[in-house]
């Protein structure tokens, strides 16, 4: 799925009656925030990384996705479970998920699972994943899905408060959409190249294998 910019979306959820003006000046001040950071070399809060795999493995992917993000949800129910048996369990592979929200309740959802213990956030992104249909448009659908996991709804409302992580998630992928110029999600980086959009397994175990 082509890359969107967060913000536009944003505007058509505001036209649709979905976000607040407060909501989309909110995330505009951010980016501006972002900037200033930036001209004036300051610290970035960074998320840290969610890795599967060895860390210590010869071929590196790093996965930009979105939440909503279709292909993302293929991914992840259909890909991901194969190239995990053939090249994470083997060791083979170090796997590096990379947060890239590009709509409102993608953010949400990312804040979400970052305010969690890291060892829930893989569980918890396959059932968000397997759901997504059912939560894109209805933010209580989407709370329900971390009932099982101990959350309230009154939880994820507080968790979404937190300000700082949000920022953090959205100034890394500022930073890597500029850096890295990221025009698509999905996006993968294999051993320091970018490749963008829907990459069949075979391709992905093509690059992955050298060949």
């Amino acid at each position: 799925m082509k890359k969107t910019s967060f913000l536009w979306i944003g505007g058509i959820g505001l036209a649709l009656g979905g976000i607040s003006a407060h909501i989309i000046t909110h995330h505009l001040s951010y980016e501006h925030e972002w900037r200033v950071r930036r001209f004036l070399r300051l610290p970035l809060p960074v998320p840290s990384d969610i890795i599967l795999g060895n860390p210590q493995a010869l071929v590196r992917v790093y996965y930009y996705y979105s939440l909503t993000c279709r292909y993302c949800r293929t991914f992840q129910s259909k890909i991901l479970p194969k190239i995990r048996e053939k090249y994470l369990d083997t060791g083979r592979l170090c796997f590096v998920f990379r947060e890239f929200p590009d709509d409102k309740i993608s953010l949400e959802g990312f804040t979400l699972l970052r305010s969690l213990p890291s060892r829930v956030y893989l569980p918890l992104l396959s059932v968000i994943f397997a759901h997504q249909v059912d939560w894109l448009f209805l933010q209580e659908r989407l709370f329900a899905l971390f009932a099982p996991f101990g959350i309230s709804s009154q939880n994820c409302q507080t968790f979404l408060k937190n300000s700082t992580l949000s920022k953090a998630l959205l100034f890394r992928r500022f930073e890597e959409e500029e850096r890295l110029n990221l025009s698509a999600v999905p996006s993968f980086i294999i051993n320091g190249k970018v490749y963008e959009g829907a990459l069949p397994l075979s391709q992905l175990e093509e690059i992955i294998d050298g060949k």
